[in-house]
């Protein structure tokens, strides 16, 4: 107890800069949070869906002379079932494209939903299964 009193004492001393070296440790704590918690939000948003390491989305760029690159999320419709039938490897395909506005779905007990609506093709659901929580 006698060496907390001493060291709390110590810190309003002049010429020691104990403010800086308190706030510089807070601010030094306060940011290691928040990137270990960064970095365990990148390991851990999409646990939901089982053997997430062996699903894989196509992008395209598309080069035009001396602009920038362009980065779609998207390809053509035939890349999906070509890939089924020509790479034994593959296990399921999808395509799907994005409808571009919301919806507003209502169930017969008067609530309401919003949701985007996209087109997508009969492999879509065995693409993306999702492992239910308990909770919901």
């Amino acid at each position: 107890m006698k060496n907390l009193m001493m060291a709390f004492r110590s810190l309003f001393k002049k010429g020691r800069n104990n403010g800086i070296k308190m706030l510089s440790l807070g601010v030094g704590l306060a940011m290691g949070l928040v990137l270990i918690s960064k970095v365990m939000f990148e390991f851990t948003y999409d646990d939901f869906y089982p053997d997430k390491d062996r699903i894989y989305m196509i992008n395209t760029i598309i080069h035009r002379g001396n602009n920038a690159d362009r980065d779609f999320t998207g390809v053509s419709g035939g890349v999906a079932p070509g890939m089924k039938r020509e790479i034994p490897e593959v296990e399921v395909a999808t395509r799907y494209a994005w409808f571009g506005q919301e919806v507003i779905f209502k169930t017969p007990d008067k609530r309401k939903y919003i949701g985007d609506v996209i087109y997508a093709d009969t492999c879509f659901l065995m693409s993306y299964p999702c492992r239910l929580s308990q909770e919901m």
